[in-house]
C-alpha cells in the first residue's frame, strides 16, 4: 500500500466508537460541572444574604462552598484531559515532526496514567482515612471527588492513547499534529 494512501485510510470504526463514548462522557461531566457550579453560586449568595441581611448564618452553606469548589477542580480537570489541555508540553511540540508530536504525545499520555494511578490509589487512602462525620455533609463524600477525577481523567487518557496508538500503527497522524503554530 503506497504511503499517500495511508494517509487517507479510514479511522477504524472502534476508534471512532470511543470518541463517542469519551465525548459523551465529556457532556456528563459538563452536565455536572454546571451543577457544581450552579450550587456554588446560589449557597454563595444565599450565604452572604443570610449572614448581612438575615442573621444568624446557616451552618451548613461554609461546607457546600467548599465541597462544590473542590469537585469544580476535579471536573475541570477530567474535561481538561479530555480536550487533550491537561498536560501540554508547547514548547516541545514545535521542535518534532507531525509524526514526533504524536509520539511524543503517546509519551506523554502514558506519563499521566501513572500519575492517575499514584493519585487514585494516594485519594483511596485519604478517603479511607475520613469520617463519616460532618455538618451536613460527611467530609467522606468531600474526598470521593479525588478518586472519581483519577477515574476520569485516566478513562479519556485511555481512550487518547488507545486512539494515538491506532494512529500510529496504520501511519496516520491525527488532524490536531498536522499544524502547530511556529513558536516565537
Amino acid at each position: 500500500m503506497p504511503p499517500d494512501s495511508r494517509e487517507r485510510a479510514p479511522v477504524a470504526v472502534w476508534v471512532q466508537a470511543l470518541g463517542r463514548v469519551d465525548r459523551a462522557l465529556a457532556a456528563f461531566e459538563k452536565a455536572a460541572l454546571v451543577l457544581c457550579l450552579l450550587a456554588l453560586v446560589v449557597v454563595a449568595v444565599f450565604d452572604a444574604l443570610k449572614r448581612n441581611f438575615f442573621p444568624p448564618n446557616v451552618y451548613w452553606s461554609r461546607e457546600l462552598i467548599r465541597f462544590s469548589t473542590f469537585f469544580i477542580g476535579m471536573l475541570g480537570a477530567a474535561l481538561a484531559a479530555q480536550s487533550g489541555r491537561l498536560i501540554s508540553i508547547d514548547l516541545l511540540t514545535r521542535l518534532f515532526s507531525p509524526r514526533g508530536r504524536l509520539i511524543l504525545r503517546v509519551a506523554t499520555t502514558c506519563f499521566t496514567l501513572c500519575v492517575c494511578a499514584v493519585f487514585f490509589l494516594g485519594s483511596l487512602k485519604l478517603y479511607a482515612g475520613t469520617s463519616l462525620a460532618g455538618e451536613i455533609i460527611p467530609e467522606r463524600f468531600g474526598t470521593l471527588a479525588m478518586p472519581v477525577a483519577a477515574v476520569l481523567i485516566a478513562v479519556h487518557m485511555i481512550v487518547r492513547l488507545l486512539c494515538d496508538l491506532d494512529h500510529l500503527f496504520h501511519k496516520r497522524v491525527p488532524a490536531d499534529l498536522l499544524h502547530v503554530a511556529p513558536s516565537e
